[in-house]
């Protein structure tokens, strides 16, 4: 899969966040800023401890899991293939 065009399928963990983060920040949808390696907090696109949060309610709501207070707040120092990464395990998690 293209890294730099991540959008375009849509159907794996990766797309489906830079969709939803492209879609947080109303960018527009050729945007190719977003990439697996795209960092989330300061040392990537600056989201703040607030959208941070935010998009991970979004992450919790567009692949049905749940993502522990801890977990939301790493997520701001995460790249978005380590985001999937932590997505895609809870996904593999029984249901309690």
């Amino acid at each position: 899969m293209n890294e730099e065009a991540l959008t375009e399928s849509g159907l794996s963990t990766i797309g489906r966040i830079a969709e939803l983060i492209a879609s947080r920040l109303e960018l527009p949808e050729d945007a190719q800023t977003i990439n697996a390696k795209t960092k989330l907090g300061d040392d990537g696109i600056g989201l703040d401890s607030l959208m941070i949060v935010e998009l991970a309610l979004d992450f919790e709501e567009a692949f049905d899991v749940e993502i522990g207070e801890e977990e939301m707040l790493d997520i701001g120092s995460m790249d978005i293939s380590q985001v999937a990464k932590l997505i895609e395990r809870h996904q593999t998690e029984p249901s309690s």
